[in-house]
Order: structure tokens, then sequence, then C-alpha cells
């Protein structure tokens, strides 16, 4: 959860040494005073990768169950030769209490090289404390690889 506009108002008071409702300010003096406040979050950046070339579910990265985790990018590509039987590749995550999925069709029995990027930065998706990031391909027939490349934040 993030910095609500309570707190930072809270913080203020308290470092201007203000008790809500009982000061009153100058009208005069209140023309000219601009709050401002420096935000000091402390954030430990994560850059993960897994791969794999048998029909699977790779796990790229697992956050921690005591801090939340904001997913800025994701990157997957997959390549498969022309007996590779696959009808798409599927990426999972978790937030918002629910399971996500973006998928990427494939051409079955059809030499292919894709590649995905998605960028998140602006605004970060959060993701459920204890989840994962997959990526699943599964074929019966042929030869295939995958690769996951994500990128985030937790912060402190």
């Amino acid at each position: 959860m993030g910095i609500t506009k309570g707190e930072i108002l809270s913080e203020a008071a308290i470092k201007l040494g203000i008790q809500s409702g009982k000061e009153i300010i100058n009208p005069e003096l209140n023309k000219g005073i601009q709050l401002t406040y420096e935000l000091d979050l402390k954030k430990t950046n994560i850059v993960r990768h897994a791969s794999g070339s048998t029909t699977s579910t790779v796990t790229c990265f697992t956050t921690l169950t005591n801090k939340d985790f904001y997913l800025t990018f994701l990157w997957a590509a997959i390549t498969k030769d022309v007996t590779n039987d696959t009808v798409g590749t599927i990426i999972q995550f978790n937030c918002d209490g629910a399971i996500r999925a973006i998928t990427q069709p494939l051409q079955p029995l059809t030499a292919e090289s894709k590649a995905l990027f998605l960028n998140f930065n602006e605004y970060p998706i959060k993701l459920e404390r204890g989840s994962s990031i997959t990526l699943a391909m599964t074929f019966a027939a042929g030869a295939g690889k995958k690769d996951i490349t994500i990128g985030g934040f937790y912060l402190e």
C-alpha cells in the first residue's frame, strides 16, 4: 500500500510543530506558506531471468511474503522449430487478488521466433506477496525454447 495524503499531512504537521485544529495561522502569513515534503522511499531493484527448452512452466521470480513488490517490466521470447506443435505461451502473475494471464498465440507446426516486451515503469503493477511470475509453453512434439526476464522493486 502506498503513502496516503493524510500520512503526508500528519508528518508535515509533526515536523512543523503544528497541532491540528488548535493553532490558527495568521492569514497574512498563510499567503506565503507553501508546504513541501521530501519522500524518502527506499527501493530495492530486482531483475530476474528464467529459461527452459522442455515442455514445462518456468518460474522466473517469487515475491517475498513480507514486502510489497512492484513489477516494472516484463520481456518474454520463444523460439520453436517446424515440428513443434504448441499453440501458444502463457505468462502468469497474481495481482489484486486474482491470477492475471498474458497469452502469446503461436502457429503449430511452424518455425517461429517471437518476443514480447511490456513496460509498466510509469504505473508499476503491485504483485501479491508470496506469488510467482511464470512462463508456460507446452508441446508434445518438436523443439522449443522459452525465456522470460522481469524487473521491478521492493519498497523498504
